[in-house]
C-alpha cells in the first residue's frame, strides 16, 4: 500500500475506536519487524533484545548499580527473565556482580567496559536497520513520532 492509500484509509476511519485499532496495529508490525531484524543482527554478538535493553539501561549511568529486582521494576519486565539476562550478561563479563556491604543476601550488578563496547557494536549492527525503518521520515517528523509516542509511553508507564 502506497503512503498516500495509508493516508486515505486513516482519514475514513470514522471514530476513535477504529483509529486506536489502527494505532496499535502499526505499532505491533512495527515492533515484531524491528524486534524480528534487530534479533538476527544481534545474535551473532551473543545478544538478544533483552539484553541489549538492559546493556542500555546501564549505559544511560554506567557508574550506577542496581538489583535484579530494580532492574525488573526499572525495565518493566519479569523477575526471571532479567535473572536469566544477568546471568548470562554475567558470564561474559558484560554485568559485574557486586555484594551488599550491608546485606550479604543482595547482589548489586554493574556495566562493565565490555558490555558498553558490546552495547557499541549492538548499535552499530541495529543502525541500518533504523535508517531503513524510519527512512521516509524527515529529522522534524522523526521528533514529531518520538513526541507523540511519549504520550502513550507516560500514560502506560504511570503508578
Amino acid at each position: 500500500m502506497h503512503s498516500w492509500e495509508c493516508i486515505v484509509k486513516i482519514f475514513a476511519m470514522n471514530n476513535r475506536t477504529e483509529l486506536l485499532g489502527g494505532a496499535i496495529h502499526k505499532l505491533a508490525v512495527c515492533y515484531q519487524q524491528l524486534s524480528g531484524r534487530f534479533n538476527r543482527v544481534l545474535e551473532p554478538l551473543s545478544l538478544n533484545m533483552t539484553q541489549m535493553s538492559l546493556l542500555t539501561h546501564f549505559a544511560w549511568n554506567p557508574g550506577q548499580r542496581e538489583t535484579i529486582g530494580q532492574l525488573a521494576e526499572v525495565m518493566l519486565m519479569n523477575q526471571p527473565a532479567v535473572t536469566k539476562a544477568v546471568k548470562s550478561m554475567a558470564n561474559m563479563a558484560w554485568l559485574v556482580k557486586i555484594k551488599d556491604e550491608h546485606d550479604a543476601r543482595v547482589t548489586h550488578l554493574q556495566v562493565t567496559e565490555a558490555g558498553l563496547r558490546q552495547l557499541e557494536l549492538a548499535r552499530e549492527q541495529c543502525l541500518p536497520i533504523l535508517q531503513q525503518a524510519f527512512a521516509g521520515l524527515n529529522d522534524k517528523e522523526l521528533g514529531l513520532l518520538i513526541g507523540l509516542l511519549s504520550s502513550p509511553v507516560k500514560n502506560l508507564t504511570q503508578d
